[in-house]
């Protein structure tokens, strides 16, 4: 699998100074930043002053750290395992990550796109772009737009669920080819028809007219809340209605 040199660095140094900490309970981040400016803290998700800051430290960042005290997952052992030679502990690992408010910003989400792009077991990849999915990265749109050409279907569905939640002008032929491509899994051309809701065109708008007369209800009612979100209006499952509705409104 290949690797930045950078990142590789960063990696060892994190071995090598924090090592598997048993009881190592702090919210620090394992990795040393890119520049040596930035903080080795974990940026302050919540202010604990405010009332829904103190439930936040209530309910979720002091469990969490009771279970790393507990059970030794640190920060620092998520890292290691996201570099494990078995991929369930790199995925393991990812997911550990990916929980913490620093797994979701770099140099983190730099490693996920390139889990993503080349670590050779399928389930990882498929992980790393969720990640990046949960991150909001828009760095990453070259990364979920690759991925719909991806030969497994566990990381097509993915990338195309991530281009829901991050859009990109880039995306929408293979998202177009996608939900065209009678033989892919119905899943991924139904989250696919998802994505094309943030593009307001004309072209796009027909091909989810198109899909309301699909055998798969579930692509068919996808393709008609695409329809809802772009134009608000509704004409349910009526193709002809529809093309008429689209054919009278600007597209500007």
């Amino acid at each position: 699998m290949k690797m930045d040199s950078k990142l590789l660095l960063l990696i060892a140094i994190a071995g090598l100074s924090g090592g598997c900490a048993m009881f190592d309970t702090s919210e620090e981040d394992p990795l040393p930043p890119p520049a040596p400016a930035k903080p080795t803290t974990v940026p302050a998700e919540v202010d604990v002053s405010t009332a829904g800051g103190l439930l936040y430290e209530i309910f979720v960042a002091f469990p969490r750290r009771v279970v790393d005290m507990t059970t030794g997952t640190t920060a620092t052992d998520a890292v290691i395992r996201m570099e494990s030679p078995q991929a369930d502990v790199r995925r393991s690992g990812i997911n550990d990550l990916v929980d913490r408010p620093f797994g979701k910003q770099s140099p983190y989400t730099e490693r996920y796109a390139q889990i993503a792009e080349f670590d050779d077991d399928p389930v990882v990849r498929a992980t790393a772009i969720r990640a990046l999915n949960r991150s909001r990265d828009g760095v990453a749109l070259k990364t979920f737009t690759a991925g719909l050409a991806d030969d497994d279907v566990m990381v097509r569905l993915e990338s195309a669920k991530a281009l829901s939640n991050v859009p990109d002008a880039q995306a929408i032929a293979p998202l177009l080819k996608t939900v065209n491509t009678a033989a892919e899994n119905v899943d991924v051309r139904i989250a696919a028809a998802e994505a094309l809701r943030h593009y307001r065109s004309l072209e796009v708008a027909r091909t989810l007219v198109n899909l309301l007369g699909e055998r798969d209800f579930g692509l068919a009612w996808q393709a008609r809340q695409s329809l809802r979100f772009m134009t608000s209006a509704d004409q349910r499952y009526d193709q002809t209605a529809w093309l008429n509705y689209l054919s009278s409104i600007s597209w500007q």
